[in-house]
């Protein structure tokens, strides 16, 4: 009798540990809609499901407030380097559509110090331009790019099985460990009652 207590109580545990952590992996995303327990105005309800529209909300404010913050974006683009290669650009394209223009009986020399003029005069402005004209779109961008709303727009379209499927295979391995932790754990505990009611029936007798 007393080896049979010290291996089914333990066993149970372990089993009772490990089906819980199962069932609660599941209830992440089951049932879909509420279920009503019969008898009770109690309801089971999956916790992402449950709260998919909430869950969405946070993640996207995270994102645009930790990960990608739109002064950070914007940061990106609007800096001297882009400025210059832009400006550099409109010089070249100023330079190329001067000389098409230029009259071919003039020099080659003549030509060469037209296009130079224009296109260093060009570039003098355009460098000016691009600066003001950065400057204004981070003030349009910060109005009308919202990063949070962009993410919960997509989380709250994502079908909840494919949403389950994503997490299922991306976290796989580490809900496998917490369903054989739960049954190690519930072993333990079998162990420890075990030493319990072993004692305590010692004392009686």
């Amino acid at each position: 009798m007393l080896s049979a207590e010290w291996l089914i109580l333990p066993v149970i545990g372990g089993l009772i540990g490990y089906v819980t952590n199962v069932i609660a992996i599941r209830m992440l995303f089951r049932p879909r809609h509420p279920v009503t327990i019969p008898g009770t105005s109690l309801s089971v309800h999956g916790l992402i499901p449950r709260r998919h529209e909430e869950l969405a909300r946070a993640i996207g404010d995270i994102v645009e407030n930790d990960l990608l913050p739109i002064d950070s974006l914007v940061d990106m683009f609007d800096n001297q380097e882009y400025r210059e290669v832009i400006a550099d650009s409109i010089a070249c394209h100023v330079d190329k559509r001067v000389r098409t223009v230029l009259p071919d009986f003039l020099p080659g020399a003549v030509q060469d110090a037209i296009a130079g003029f224009v296109r260093d005069a060009a570039g003098r402005e355009a460098h000016q331009m691009v600066a003001a004209a950065t400057e204004g779109m981070r003030g349009r961008i910060k109005e009308n790019l919202h990063v949070s709303e962009m993410v919960y727009d997509k989380i709250m379209e994502l079908d909840l099985d494919e949403l389950e499927k994503m997490v299922l295979s991306i976290s796989k391995r580490e809900l496998r460990y917490i369903e054989i932790l739960g049954g190690i754990l519930g072993f333990l505990i079998g162990i420890v009652q075990a030493v319990i009611v072993v004692f305590w029936r010692r004392g009686l007798t």
